[in-house]
Order: C-alpha cells, then sequence, then structure tokens
C-alpha cells in the first residue's frame, strides 16, 4: 500500500500533469510513514479462533457499519465553503464507505472455512449472504464516491487522504467491535502514532487541496 501511494504520486506528475509542492510530498510521506507503523503494530483481527458468529458481535458489528456509513454521509452531504474542500471531504467518506467491506468479509472468510471443514451449508448461509450484501453495496459506494472526489480534486491528494478512515476505521474495529487483545505492549503507541502521522500527512493534503483552485 505504501508503494502504491509513491507510484501515484509519480503517476499523478508525469501523466495527469499535477504539480507536487513541498507540502504534497511531506504530507504523502507521513502518510506512508503512518501506513507502515500501523503494519508495524500487527494489529490484527484472526478469523479463525474469533466467534464472528455470536450474536453479541454481529450486533456491534452492524452498529459499527452504520456509524460509518452514517458519517460518510455526513461528510458527502455537509457543504463545503471553498471548492477544494469537496475532494477531500469526499475521499474521506469514499474510505468511510469502503471500510465495512472489509470487516464483514471476515464473516464470509469464517463461513467458507466452515464449509470446506465438511461443515453444513445451511449453518452461516444467512449470514454470508448478508456479509455479501454487505460488501457489494459498501464497496459500490465507495467506489462511486471516490470517482466524485477524483473530478473535483487531484488525485495526489485524494487517494492518500482515502487511506485515513481505511486505516484508523480498522484500529477502531479491532478495538471496539473484535475487542481482540494486543499481540504485544508496543501494538497500540505503534497504531495510535501511525494514526497521528496519517491524521497529520492528510491534514496537509486536505489543506493544500482546499486552497487549489480544482476543476
Amino acid at each position: 500500500m505504501s508503494l502504491g501511494l509513491v507510484v501515484l504520486a509519480i503517476g499523478a506528475v508525469t501523466v495527469a500533469g499535477e504539480q507536487l509542492g513541498a507540502a504534497d510530498v511531506a504530507g504523502i510521506a507521513l502518510v506512508i510513514v503512518g501506513i507502515v507503523l500501523i503494519g508495524l503494530s500487527r494489529l490484527r483481527v484472526d478469523v479463525a479462533s474469533a466467534d464472528i458468529h455470536q450474536p453479541a458481535l454481529v450486533t456491534r458489528l452492524a452498529i459499527f457499519t452504520l456509524c460509518s456509513s452514517a458519517l460518510g454521509a455526513v461528510l458527502l452531504a455537509a457543504p463545503a465553503k471553498a471548492h477544494g474542500a469537496r475532494g477531500p471531504l469526499r475521499a474521506i467518506a469514499a474510505g468511510l464507505f469502503y471500510t465495512p467491506s472489509n470487516l464483514w468479509l471476515a464473516e464470509v472468510m469464517n463461513a467458507l472455512d466452515h464449509w470446506l471443514a465438511g461443515g453444513p451449508v445451511r449453518e452461516g448461509l444467512g449470514l454470508a449472504a448478508a456479509a455479501l450484501g454487505i460488501i457489494a453495496v459498501s464497496s459500490a459506494l465507495g467506489t462511486i464516491v471516490i470517482q466524485h472526489a477524483y473530478q473535483v480534486g487531484n488525485a495526489s491528494r485524494v487517494v492518500p487522504i482515502q487511506m485515513v478512515p481505511q486505516q484508523i476505521v480498522p484500529i477502531l474495529a479491532f478495538l471496539l467491535v473484535f475487542r481482540s487483545p494486543a499481540p504485544s505492549s508496543w501494538a497500540l503507541p505503534l497504531a495510535a502514532g501511525g494514526a497521528a502521522l496519517i491524521l497529520g500527512g492528510a491534514g496537509l493534503l486536505a489543506g493544500r487541496q482546499a486552497t487549489a483552485r480544482t476543476p
């Protein structure tokens, strides 16, 4: 993912003719370092051992999904005082729409593991079907919104800003939804530091985009 941001920045300059200033480079660098720190934290949900079909967990995941989607809708509907602010707002909204698909994918993977192990197909079929529906809708919404963000913002700024919810929301889900134990004493500090850098980098990029003249 970090390499993808570097490729994006180079492509934006060479193909789209976008100009990267010092603040843009610094913002992208902060986002990349933040993503690396979150990766080093190794905060992840062990799908094999997690009791994903537990009603309480499914309820928390559903509420979390509704909150994420509602926040995305609010950002999408929020009137931007500056024309350039629409790109960052839509990028964050797209990330908020995308994120639930990754969380609900755990439900589908858990059902597949159960079926491949010889379990009855009827067990978990309804929940897996609902999860696939949520994944399809959230992915479609995220794709539509990010395309709109590209129309009013520079790709070299929009995509790193989109990474804010895609990197931070899973950390919140790890703590609030799955309530998994941290793999080490350094996991949470690394994740918090990474989140802070991503927010700082996104803030620089959003500020640049908000003051830029976009189509």
